[in-house]
């Protein structure tokens, strides 16, 4: 029925509603973030088995692994981790402005959006409204109807209508960016 009713607006919603496509730069970021990690969790796992190797050595035999090489493997972590971390902030970096950048693309079209929206409402509202008041005018002139659909037409409005203004109005409302990935409190607490 709603397809039937003339449009609000001649704002063709599908094309203008798009998330842009990613820039290579993100793919990039995440492709050396992705190896980052690799290459730590590489280096961890060469660090505890060198570890388990060193506490699982039987004295009175020739040692597989010393102190000191479990001791190197352990201090070659750090330029793996420092190197993870650049490139969790560069991804974060690109992936934030990428956002950014979308948010501001959208937010015309979202409130257009959200208008044409509310137009719907209020047009479905007096739609429903014919059948309700066709119920009110059968009820009064005591003719039975031969569909419950006018009888109806006021609890869809009821629970129909204003439920879908109420959820428009909610998310109508603009949401707090929250910088990716969450940052944690400064003194240390999750």
């Amino acid at each position: 029925m709603l397809a039937r009713t003339p449009k609000t607006t001649e704002i063709d919603f599908a094309n203008i509603l798009t998330i842009p496509p990613k820039p290579a730069a993100i793919a990039e970021a995440d492709a050396a973030w992705r190896n980052a990690v690799s290459d730590r969790e590489a280096g961890q796992a060469r660090h505890i088995e060198a570890t388990r190797q060193l506490q699982a050595q039987i004295a009175g035999r020739p040692p597989t692994i010393t102190t000191r090489e479990v001791e190197e493997l352990g201090l070659a972590l750090v330029p793996l981790l420092n190197a993870e971390k650049i490139a969790t902030e560069a991804r974060a970096r690109l992936r934030a402005r990428y956002e950014e950048d979308t948010n501001a693309t959208l937010s015309a079209a979202l409130e257009k959006y959200a208008i044409a929206i509310a137009d719907k409402i209020s047009e479905l509202e007096t739609l429903l409204g014919y059948g309700s008041a066709l119920h009110a005018a059968s009820v009064a002139a005591g003719v039975k109807l031969p569909t419950r659909l006018p009888g109806d037409c006021g609890a869809i409005i009821k629970a129909g209508v204003e439920q879908a203004r109420y959820y428009l109005r909610g998310a109508s409302r603009p949401v707090p960016i929250v910088g990716w990935p969450q940052s944690k409190p400064q003194d240390g607490r999750i």
